[in-house]
């Protein structure tokens, strides 16, 4: 009796045998949580590893405090002193102030005149020629309060120097004031509701002198009237406030 050999049997211990063998050396069988290098995770360490909060900021960009040098020639004063004009806004600021004193005096015109008609038989030519009167007074007062701010602008300058601060205004009658650093006692800053809207302000000078012992400035920046008060009390020796 001999033995045959089965091919059925053959090419099943060889498809049996063929995953084994495979297993140890085929890249393609590899488990996906293999130690291949994952370049999204590299990715992710690398976002990871930059600082969260971005570089830190340049602390020379920020703003001076408004009493730093740099903040004083920013704002209209330069070291080396020279001829300053006031603040542009001022010329509006002007206007507006002068349209609501002549709205205002306008009104009580206007009341006045009423007032006069019911209490006295002034009869009606009357009570219009009162009326056309106030009328074109309060026309000539706005036409004034239009143009004399900026006439005052163009002939208003101020400097600022070691000796202390120099004004020049007036158009017809031209005024020189020189106010020095020694006399300076104190200086006020105000600001009316105008100056405030338009952010601008006046600054007084208080003098040891008995003439013009108070010297105002109007039409000043508010950033240039604090910057002029710091220098005049610290040329001063600190004695004004």
């Amino acid at each position: 009796m001999s033995l045959e050999a089965d091919p059925g049997n053959d090419a099943a211990a060889a498809e049996g045998a063929a995953p084994a063998e495979g297993l140890p050396g085929d890249p393609a069988g590899a488990s996906p949580t293999g130690s291949a290098a994952d370049p999204g995770g590299d990715a992710a360490a690398a976002e990871g590893a930059a600082p969260a909060g971005g570089p830190p900021e340049d602390p020379a960009g920020a703003p001076p405090p408004p009493r730093h040098p740099a903040a004083v020639r920013g704002a209209g004063l330069p070291e080396g002193g020279g001829d300053q004009p006031l603040d542009p806004a001022s010329v509006t600021a002007a206007r507006l102030a002068g349209a609501i004193g002549v709205a205002a005096g306008a009104l009580s015109g206007l009341v006045a005149v009423l007032v006069a008609v019911l209490a006295t038989p002034l009869g009606g030519l009357r009570a219009a020629v009162l009326v056309a009167a106030v009328v074109t007074l309060a026309v000539a007062a706005a036409a004034a309060c239009y143009q004399w701010p900026a006439v005052r602008y163009r002939h208003t300058r101020y400097r600022l120097d070691a000796h202390g601060v120099t004004i020049r205004r007036g158009v017809v009658w031209r005024t020189v004031t020189s106010v020095p650093t020694s006399r300076v006692q104190h200086t006020d800053v105000s600001r009316g509701p105008v100056e405030r809207y338009f952010d601008l302000a006046t600054l007084v000078i208080h003098t040891a002198g008995t003439r013009d012992a108070s010297v105002a400035l109007s039409g000043l920046g508010h950033r240039a009237a604090l910057a002029l008060r710091d220098r005049l009390i610290g040329a001063g020796g600190g004695r004004g406030v």
